[in-house]
């Protein structure tokens, strides 16, 4: 009898390890099955990577034209019309996984996602200051000779103004907003784009604009050369303001929400972007046309090693660019709180390197 009930007990214990082998061996070919479903339907994660029109779409100009692909992963690249306010809606509303952005407005969109959390970090810093002073008059050949001149400016409380203005008040050079300043000080006039400033350039209303690539070539070609004999970087202003040598981080590069986690994607992403990067400065010709084939430069200015030189366009990792970045907000900070989203961004708004 006591056999018996041992034989039971065996055969039990023989059906209860077949029954969990069954269930096992099941969820593993449903597992294989849902992975060759989704092989065969081609589904790839979708990521679309996002630039402004203008200089920095340079940035992207090789992988936009390669239209490089990571496999498992369907890229699409997108250029953004409409400024500041257009981009921080893309964000807003989940368009983009990656983009180029002024950097403080990637601090205001920082501060601004972080309470619902969703991330919005900083991989790298792309272009230092492009913006340039150009003028008509060829007999200033320094700040101090702008006394008593007015100089036209982008957008009041932008970073051009911004980065100017703390430029003036370091060198301890009086300004204010007036079209007639007086002989001691420099006068400030705000418009509300580029295109408003060359005109203005061009039918000689204004001797001086502050202005970014491509518009800056696009003034010197618009009047052969005789316009902006005098160049001034505000990033070498900026240099000798602060006593720095890298000029101040205008646009860096963005990845947003989930993205982040993927490291095999943002570990891709960033090596395509500062191998495009490389190719742009060395390919000057090939860029311009592989942006105009991709309709992401509307420029009429031929894209040459100048205009490249000018725009300050390098990629540098967030681990080497944090100091001049953490520097540069705080000037905006100190200036405007408001320019960096209220408060100054800390180690999370940068990604572990």
């Amino acid at each position: 009898m006591k056999k018996i009930k041992l034989l039971l007990v065996v055969l039990l214990m023989l059906v209860l390890m077949l029954s969990f082998s069954g269930v096992s061996c099941a969820k593993e070919n449903e597992g294989i099955k849902n992975d060759a479903n989704i092989a065969l339907n081609g589904e790839k994660k979708d990521v679309v990577i996002a630039v402004p029109d203008g200089a920095p779409a340079l940035a992207i100009a090789k992988m936009i034209d390669d239209n490089v692909q990571l496999e498992g992963y369907n890229i699409t690249y997108k250029v953004i019309e409409g400024g500041a306010t257009a981009i921080s809606a893309a964000v807003i509303n989940n368009e983009v996984d990656f983009l180029v952005a002024p950097t403080n407005l990637g601090a205001i969109l920082h501060n601004k996602l972080k309470p619902n959390g969703t991330q919005f970090k900083l991989i790298a810093n792309v272009f230092n200051s492009l913006l340039y002073i150009v003028g008509t008059d060829n007999t200033v050949k320094n700040l101090e000779d702008l006394k008593g001149k007015v100089v036209y400016n982008i957008g009041e409380g932008a970073t051009p103004d911004l980065t100017f203005t703390y430029v003036l008040s370091k060198k301890g050079i009086k300004y204010s907003k007036t079209e007639n300043p007086e002989l001691y000080e420099i006068g400030i006039q705000y418009v509300i784009d580029g295109p408003t400033a060359i005109s203005l350039l061009n039918k000689g209303t204004a001797q001086f604009a502050i202005l970014g690539e491509p518009a800056v070539t696009t003034v010197i070609n618009a009047n052969n050369a005789n316009i902006a004999s005098e160049l001034f970087s505000l990033n070498e202003l900026w240099n000798g303001a602060t006593g720095t040598t890298n000029g101040f981080p205008q646009a860096s590069f963005f990845g947003i929400g989930d993205a982040l986690d993927d490291l095999t994607l943002l570990n891709w992403v960033s090596l395509k972007l500062e191998e495009s990067v490389n190719w742009v400065h060395q390919n000057p010709n090939d860029t311009e046309v592989a942006l105009k084939n991709k309709n992401a430069w509307s420029s009429p200015v031929k894209i040459n090693a100048e205009l490249l030189e000018r725009t300050n366009m390098a990629y540098i990792s967030s681990a080497n660019a944090k100091v001049a970045i953490d520097a540069y907000l705080k000037v905006l900070f100190d200036k405007d709180s408001k320019t960096v989203g209220g408060t100054l961004p800390g180690a999370d708004f940068y990604i572990s390197n």
